[in-house]
């Protein structure tokens, strides 16, 4: 299968505030990431292949953005902001002229959010392992394996629960 348009990995955006961000999936495979503070964006240096499973993670260590697919590094940029913390986190999603939209078409199995940059060597030793949820610095982690309702629970003491919408299975 072919991609044939930006999705929404995960996203805190609203034009114009900094520090908010979204991570993307553009229509070549590519891996991009935009914020409101110049340098504006940056792409990765390989590409996700569709109807494949990947790992991908996104660090900023307070200088430095860096991606990794499936454990390796994939690209990255200086960039100079604080992260936003009073927008709205979006799972498959960012928005779009104030409304949700770059719906993501496809599997997010697990969201990890951690307050801290981790390595290379943690990133890939932590890949393809599910966790237990009181791991340190680990501040949001969802499973995705509700089932069915529209709660996604968070299964960290940080009970950072969100709400499924538009039917995702």
């Amino acid at each position: 299968r072919t991609l044939v348009r930006e999705m929404a990995i995960i996203s805190k955006f609203n034009h114009g505030v900094n520090g908010s961000y979204v991570l993307a999936l553009r229509a070549d495979g590519r891996l991009w990431h935009c914020h409101n503070v110049s340098p504006y964006d940056m792409n990765s240096t390989a590409v996700v292949s569709a109807d494949c499973f990947h790992h991908i993670a996104v660090t900023y260590d307070g200088k430095t953005v860096r991606f990794y697919i499936d454990g390796n590094p994939a690209g990255s940029t200086n960039f100079d902001y604080q992260p936003e913390t009073t927008l709205s986190l979006l799972l498959g999603a960012a928005p779009i002229r104030f409304q949700p939209g770059m719906f993501f078409d496809g599997i997010i199995d697990e969201v990890r959010i951690w307050d801290r940059a981790r390595g290379e060597d943690e990133l890939r030793r932590d890949k393809g392992f599910r966790l237990v949820g009181n791991e340190p610095g680990l501040v949001a982690y969802y499973r995705f394996d509700e089932g069915d309702g529209t709660k996604l629970f968070d299964q960290t003491d940080s009970a950072l629960h969100g709400e499924l919408k538009n039917g995702p299975k």
